[in-house]
């Protein structure tokens, strides 16, 4: 077995097709890194990143970064404000993923960083958890102060347009059947859309970002740096207009076959109804036409684990009308 880091130039593609192969949610892939540097204002001190390959078989990931304390805020181990990842390739067995674990256990301790676990705040999580060969998990516990479980909600695209239906609330489905309407349109903008409609597509959303959260809540080149991600297929983006005037949009994160229901914002003339719902169910069809075949909705029962506001309880709710499987992980922390 090999073990190679981020400065191999094979990484990021053995990265991207290890998240394809895992449960791992496609955040975490590699073309979103210069977005989560600008959007968390970080930038690690060290990374740990390694892939661990079996012949050509890419079996297991490892990210983590290192941020160098401040006059601020102490020493911190995440991958940049999010959890650290060990993402397993599922068509693995577990004699492939013991060896795996092993590589990856002798890096981290020729690098020291077994012993900074005990002192330094971490939190790494492992999406793949029926798969989890028990070993790396008792290794980080040892070192760590607590654990949660979290539950990913997981939409299989590669199911017919009824049977998505099917497991939709009753309150999307009523939706779905009164979207009759002339004056309501719906856009999906992807790389292949004209250079125009990409550079709209971002502007309207920043604004209807703006006007729904009633303030501006991160930069403008975070928001460039996404229309590059639009223009490379990284992003694609939902568009809702009623009578001409953009009511709905939603950003979805692309890696590969997986998508990511990132960002969204509504007009504030539609809260309290259901117009949304068919445009989220058009933007599925959408990804179902483009190959996507797995759509993360996001974190599920978290309250489980921690103290949810009552804004993550209701996006949670919101997000759980549209079906779907919860993949159960667990994590570790230091925090």
């Amino acid at each position: 077995m090999d073990l190679i880091s981020s400065t191999n130039p094979r990484f990021n593609d053995l990265r991207d097709q290890l998240l394809q192969e895992s449960n791992a949610n496609p955040i975490y892939s590699s073309s979103f890194s210069e977005y989560y540097e600008e959007y968390f204002n970080a930038s690690p001190s060290d990374k740990l990143e390694f892939v661990v390959l079996n012949g050509e078989t890419p079996v297991l990931l490892f990210l983590l970064h290192e941020f160098s304390s401040t006059t601020i805020e102490p020493r911190t181990f995440s991958y940049y404000n999010l959890p650290g990842l060990v993402a397993l390739n599922r068509q693995c067995g577990d004699e492939i993923h013991d060896l795996a674990i092993d590589q990856v256990l002798t890096q981290l301790r020729e690098v020291g960083f077994l012993n900074s676990l005990r002192s330094v705040p971490f939190e790494v999580i492992f999406p793949d958890l029926p798969a989890q060969n028990s070993k790396i998990i008792s290794k980080f516990a040892s070192e760590s102060s607590s654990a949660f479980v979290f539950f990913e909600r997981v939409i299989d695209l590669r199911k017919s347009e009824s049977d998505l239906v099917n497991d939709f609330s009753k309150s999307v489905k009523n939706a779905i059947k009164r979207d009759v309407s002339e004056d309501v349109t719906f856009t999906f903008v992807t790389q292949h859309s004209p250079l125009e409609v990409r550079k709209n597509a971002i502007r309207d959303l920043k604004e209807l970002h703006f006007l729904s959260s009633g303030r501006s809540t991160r930069s403008e080149k975070t928001w460039k740096l996404q229309e590059n991600q639009l223009a490379t297929g990284s992003l694609a983006i939902g568009l809702g207009h009623q009578q001409q005037k953009m009511i709905h949009g939603a950003m979805y994160m692309l890696a590969d076959k997986s998508a990511f229901y990132a960002v969204s914002a509504n007009s504030r003339e539609i809260l309290g109804t259901s117009i949304a719902h068919p445009f989220i169910y058009k933007s599925m069809l959408a990804l179902k036409f483009m190959g996507i075949e797995k759509l993360y909705m996001g974190r599920q029962h978290e309250e489980l684990s921690r103290k949810l506001t009552e804004k993550e309880m209701n996006i949670a709710k919101f997000k759980s009308f549209f079906g779907g499987e919860l993949v159960l992980g667990i994590g570790l922390s230091n925090a």
